[in-house]
Protein backbone atom coordinates (compact mmCIF):
# COMPACT_ATOMS: atom_id res chain seq x y z
CA UNK A 1 0.00 0.00 0.00
CA UNK A 2 1.45 3.34 -1.05
CA UNK A 3 -1.08 5.48 0.78
CA UNK A 4 -1.57 5.57 4.56
CA UNK A 5 -4.08 2.95 5.63
CA UNK A 6 -7.37 4.52 6.66
CA UNK A 7 -9.41 3.05 9.53
CA UNK A 8 -12.45 1.16 8.27
CA UNK A 9 -15.72 3.00 8.74
CA UNK A 10 -17.73 0.51 10.80
CA UNK A 11 -20.70 0.95 13.10
CA UNK A 12 -18.66 -0.71 15.84
CA UNK A 13 -14.95 -1.38 15.93
CA UNK A 14 -12.35 -3.16 17.99
CA UNK A 15 -9.88 -0.46 19.05
CA UNK A 16 -6.50 -1.12 20.64
CA UNK A 17 -4.92 1.64 22.72
CA UNK A 18 -1.28 1.18 23.68
CA UNK A 19 1.02 3.20 25.93
CA UNK A 20 4.18 2.54 27.92
CA UNK A 21 2.23 2.25 31.21
CA UNK A 22 -1.30 1.39 32.24
CA UNK A 23 -1.06 4.46 34.49
CA UNK A 24 -0.74 6.62 31.36
CA UNK A 25 -3.97 5.22 29.91
CA UNK A 26 -5.84 5.60 33.21
CA UNK A 27 -4.73 9.18 33.86
CA UNK A 28 -4.76 10.63 30.35
CA UNK A 29 -7.04 8.43 28.20
CA UNK A 30 -9.79 7.23 30.55
CA UNK A 31 -12.26 9.70 29.03
CA UNK A 32 -11.40 8.47 25.54
CA UNK A 33 -11.87 4.84 26.61
CA UNK A 34 -15.27 5.64 28.15
CA UNK A 35 -16.33 7.52 25.02
CA UNK A 36 -15.42 4.60 22.76
CA UNK A 37 -17.23 2.15 25.04
CA UNK A 38 -20.33 4.35 25.20
CA UNK A 39 -20.41 4.38 21.39
CA UNK A 40 -20.49 0.58 21.40
CA UNK A 41 -16.90 -0.11 20.41
CA UNK A 42 -14.75 -2.87 21.88
CA UNK A 43 -11.64 -1.44 23.56
CA UNK A 44 -8.44 -3.32 24.30
CA UNK A 45 -5.63 -1.66 26.27
CA UNK A 46 -2.19 -3.07 25.47
CA UNK A 47 0.19 -1.83 28.16
CA UNK A 48 2.49 -3.11 30.91
CA UNK A 49 0.98 -4.44 34.11
CA UNK A 50 1.24 -1.90 36.93
CA UNK A 51 -0.72 -0.57 39.90
CA UNK A 52 -3.24 1.11 37.57
CA UNK A 53 -4.11 -2.05 35.62
CA UNK A 54 -7.09 -3.00 37.80
CA UNK A 55 -8.61 0.46 37.48
CA UNK A 56 -8.10 0.36 33.70
CA UNK A 57 -10.06 -2.89 33.55
CA UNK A 58 -12.78 -1.35 35.73
CA UNK A 59 -13.35 1.21 32.97
CA UNK A 60 -14.95 -1.71 31.12
CA UNK A 61 -12.20 -2.52 28.61
CA UNK A 62 -9.96 -5.53 28.14
CA UNK A 63 -6.36 -5.24 29.33
CA UNK A 64 -3.50 -7.18 27.74
CA UNK A 65 -0.11 -7.00 29.41
CA UNK A 66 2.99 -6.31 27.32
CA UNK A 67 6.48 -5.81 28.71
CA UNK A 68 8.01 -2.48 27.58
CA UNK A 69 11.47 -1.26 28.58
CA UNK A 70 10.50 2.40 28.35
CA UNK A 71 13.94 3.93 28.90
CA UNK A 72 16.13 1.15 27.50
CA UNK A 73 18.11 1.42 24.26
CA UNK A 74 18.90 -2.27 23.75
CA UNK A 75 18.19 -3.31 20.12
CA UNK A 76 17.65 -6.90 21.28
CA UNK A 77 14.98 -5.92 23.82
CA UNK A 78 13.32 -3.63 21.31
CA UNK A 79 13.18 -6.41 18.70
CA UNK A 80 11.55 -8.62 21.31
CA UNK A 81 9.02 -5.84 21.91
CA UNK A 82 8.26 -5.69 18.19
CA UNK A 83 7.60 -9.43 18.13
CA UNK A 84 5.35 -9.08 21.20
CA UNK A 85 3.32 -6.44 19.38
CA UNK A 86 3.04 -8.61 16.26
CA UNK A 87 1.90 -11.57 18.35
CA UNK A 88 -0.66 -9.60 20.40
CA UNK A 89 -2.09 -7.68 17.44
CA UNK A 90 -2.26 -10.76 15.23
CA UNK A 91 -4.32 -12.46 17.94
CA UNK A 92 -6.63 -9.47 18.51
CA UNK A 93 -6.96 -8.28 14.91
CA UNK A 94 -8.27 -4.80 15.82
CA UNK A 95 -9.87 -2.46 13.32
CA UNK A 96 -7.55 0.36 14.39
CA UNK A 97 -4.50 0.84 16.63
CA UNK A 98 -4.04 4.03 18.68
CA UNK A 99 -0.47 4.55 19.83
CA UNK A 100 0.70 6.80 22.68
CA UNK A 101 4.30 7.34 23.92
CA UNK A 102 7.41 6.62 21.91
CA UNK A 103 7.86 2.83 21.93
CA UNK A 104 4.20 1.94 21.34
CA UNK A 105 4.14 4.53 18.57
CA UNK A 106 7.22 3.04 16.93
CA UNK A 107 7.01 -0.71 17.51
CA UNK A 108 3.23 -0.91 17.63
CA UNK A 109 3.03 0.97 14.33
CA UNK A 110 5.68 -1.29 12.74
CA UNK A 111 3.73 -4.36 13.82
CA UNK A 112 0.52 -2.88 12.39
CA UNK A 113 2.22 -2.10 9.08
CA UNK A 114 3.29 -5.75 8.87
CA UNK A 115 -0.23 -6.96 9.72
CA UNK A 116 -2.14 -4.40 7.63
CA UNK A 117 -3.86 -2.76 10.62
CA UNK A 118 -4.69 0.99 10.34
CA UNK A 119 -2.81 3.22 12.78
CA UNK A 120 -3.45 6.57 14.46
CA UNK A 121 -0.62 8.00 16.56
CA UNK A 122 -0.62 10.63 19.28
CA UNK A 123 2.70 12.37 19.98
CA UNK A 124 2.18 14.44 23.11
CA UNK A 125 5.90 15.21 23.48
CA UNK A 126 9.24 14.31 22.00
CA UNK A 127 10.69 12.48 24.99
CA UNK A 128 14.28 12.15 26.11
CA UNK A 129 15.44 10.58 22.83
CA UNK A 130 15.10 13.95 21.10
CA UNK A 131 17.04 15.72 23.86
CA UNK A 132 20.11 13.68 22.94
CA UNK A 133 22.10 15.14 20.05
CA UNK A 134 23.98 11.95 19.34
CA UNK A 135 23.20 8.50 17.99
CA UNK A 136 20.05 8.01 20.07
CA UNK A 137 18.46 11.08 18.46
CA UNK A 138 19.37 9.89 14.95
CA UNK A 139 18.07 6.39 15.60
CA UNK A 140 14.81 7.72 17.08
CA UNK A 141 14.22 9.89 14.00
CA UNK A 142 14.95 7.01 11.65
CA UNK A 143 12.60 4.68 13.53
CA UNK A 144 9.82 7.28 13.58
CA UNK A 145 10.21 7.87 9.83
CA UNK A 146 9.87 4.15 9.09
CA UNK A 147 7.17 3.39 11.66
CA UNK A 148 4.83 6.30 10.91
CA UNK A 149 5.08 6.02 7.13
CA UNK A 150 1.70 4.30 6.80
CA UNK A 151 -0.11 5.92 9.72
CA UNK A 152 -3.52 7.30 8.78
CA UNK A 153 -3.08 10.28 11.11
CA UNK A 154 -0.44 11.52 13.52
CA UNK A 155 -1.81 13.86 16.17
CA UNK A 156 0.46 16.35 17.92
CA UNK A 157 -0.20 18.46 21.00
CA UNK A 158 2.57 20.94 20.29
CA UNK A 159 2.92 22.97 17.11
CA UNK A 160 6.71 22.95 17.27
CA UNK A 161 6.74 19.15 17.47
CA UNK A 162 4.50 18.91 14.42
CA UNK A 163 6.74 21.32 12.52
CA UNK A 164 9.87 19.36 13.48
CA UNK A 165 8.39 16.07 12.24
CA UNK A 166 7.20 17.60 8.98
CA UNK A 167 10.33 19.63 8.22
CA UNK A 168 12.55 16.62 8.88
CA UNK A 169 10.27 14.48 6.72
CA UNK A 170 9.55 12.03 9.50
CA UNK A 171 5.92 12.20 8.32
CA UNK A 172 4.07 13.91 5.48
CA UNK A 173 2.11 17.10 6.15
CA UNK A 174 -1.22 15.51 5.21
CA UNK A 175 -0.77 13.02 8.06
CA UNK A 176 -0.14 15.65 10.75
CA UNK A 177 -2.93 17.22 12.79
CA UNK A 178 -2.67 19.46 15.86
CA UNK A 179 -4.75 18.90 19.00
CA UNK A 180 -5.18 21.56 21.70
CA UNK A 181 -4.00 19.09 24.35
CA UNK A 182 -5.15 15.93 26.10
CA UNK A 183 -8.01 17.78 27.77
CA UNK A 184 -9.08 18.22 31.38
CA UNK A 185 -12.20 16.78 33.00
CA UNK A 186 -13.77 19.98 34.33
CA UNK A 187 -16.20 18.06 36.51
CA UNK A 188 -13.39 16.22 38.28
CA UNK A 189 -11.06 19.24 38.30
CA UNK A 190 -13.39 22.10 39.20
CA UNK A 191 -11.99 25.38 40.59
CA UNK A 192 -12.30 25.63 44.36
CA UNK A 193 -11.58 28.54 46.70
CA UNK A 194 -8.28 28.35 48.57
CA UNK A 195 -8.74 27.02 52.09
CA UNK A 196 -6.22 29.35 53.67
CA UNK A 197 -4.83 28.41 57.09
CA UNK A 198 -2.27 31.24 57.31
CA UNK A 199 -1.07 34.27 55.36
CA UNK A 200 1.75 32.46 53.55
CA UNK A 201 1.58 32.25 49.75
CA UNK A 202 2.05 28.64 48.66
CA UNK A 203 3.11 27.47 45.20
CA UNK A 204 2.78 23.88 43.98
CA UNK A 205 4.44 22.17 41.04
CA UNK A 206 3.07 18.77 40.01
CA UNK A 207 5.34 16.85 37.62
CA UNK A 208 7.47 13.81 37.11
CA UNK A 209 10.80 14.81 38.60
CA UNK A 210 12.69 15.11 35.32
CA UNK A 211 15.12 17.83 34.26
CA UNK A 212 13.08 18.37 31.07
CA UNK A 213 9.94 19.20 33.06
CA UNK A 214 11.49 22.40 34.42
CA UNK A 215 11.93 21.17 37.99
CA UNK A 216 15.39 22.76 38.29
CA UNK A 217 14.01 26.10 37.07
CA UNK A 218 11.23 25.84 39.65
CA UNK A 219 13.77 25.31 42.44
CA UNK A 220 15.92 28.18 41.17
CA UNK A 221 12.90 30.52 41.08
CA UNK A 222 11.91 29.36 44.57
CA UNK A 223 15.36 30.16 45.93
CA UNK A 224 15.29 33.67 44.44
CA UNK A 225 11.79 34.46 45.72
CA UNK A 226 12.38 33.05 49.21
CA UNK A 227 15.44 35.30 49.49
CA UNK A 228 13.10 38.30 49.16
CA UNK A 229 9.94 36.84 50.70
CA UNK A 230 11.00 34.28 53.34
CA UNK A 231 7.43 33.25 54.15
CA UNK A 232 6.71 31.98 50.61
CA UNK A 233 6.34 28.21 50.32
CA UNK A 234 7.19 26.07 47.31
CA UNK A 235 5.84 22.54 47.21
CA UNK A 236 6.89 19.88 44.75
CA UNK A 237 4.76 16.81 44.02
CA UNK A 238 5.53 13.91 41.74
CA UNK A 239 7.31 10.59 41.40
CA UNK A 240 11.07 10.13 41.41
CA UNK A 241 12.11 8.11 38.37
CA UNK A 242 15.64 6.81 39.08
CA UNK A 243 15.65 4.67 35.91
CA UNK A 244 15.15 7.69 33.66
CA UNK A 245 18.45 9.24 32.50
CA UNK A 246 16.88 12.71 32.76
CA UNK A 247 15.65 12.24 36.33
CA UNK A 248 16.47 14.80 39.04
CA UNK A 249 19.05 13.03 41.25
CA UNK A 250 17.76 12.19 44.74
CA UNK A 251 20.72 13.96 46.35
CA UNK A 252 19.82 17.23 44.58
CA UNK A 253 16.18 16.94 45.68
CA UNK A 254 17.32 16.20 49.25
CA UNK A 255 19.55 19.29 49.17
CA UNK A 256 16.65 21.50 48.06
CA UNK A 257 14.56 20.18 50.94
CA UNK A 258 17.37 20.48 53.49
CA UNK A 259 18.01 24.09 52.46
CA UNK A 260 14.33 25.01 52.76
CA UNK A 261 13.92 25.74 49.04
CA UNK A 262 11.13 23.28 48.36
CA UNK A 263 8.87 20.98 50.35
CA UNK A 264 8.71 17.59 48.66
CA UNK A 265 5.25 16.12 49.24
CA UNK A 266 5.86 12.90 47.30
CA UNK A 267 3.52 11.26 44.84
CA UNK A 268 -0.26 11.31 45.36
CA UNK A 269 -2.93 9.38 43.50
CA UNK A 270 -5.45 12.23 43.86
CA UNK A 271 -3.89 15.67 43.46
CA UNK A 272 -7.10 17.66 43.93
CA UNK A 273 -6.83 18.21 47.72
CA UNK A 274 -3.28 19.48 47.29
CA UNK A 275 -4.35 21.87 44.53
CA UNK A 276 -7.24 23.17 46.65
CA UNK A 277 -4.90 23.90 49.56
CA UNK A 278 -2.43 26.14 47.67
CA UNK A 279 -2.48 29.52 45.99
Amino acid sequence: MDEAAEPRQLSTMKIVLSANTSWNILNFRAGLVRAFLSDGHEVVVLAPQDLATGNVERLGCKHLSIAIDSHGTSPVRDMRLLFRYVSALRAERPDVFLGFTIKPNIYGSLACAFLGIPVINNISGLGTAFMDRGAVNSIARMLYRIALHKSARVFFQNGDDRQLFCENRLISRHQALLLPGSGVNLERFAPTPVKRTDSRITFLMIARLLIDKGVEEYAKAAKQIIARFPHARFQLMGPLDPHNPRAVPAEILNAWVANGIVEYVGEQADVRPAIAAVD
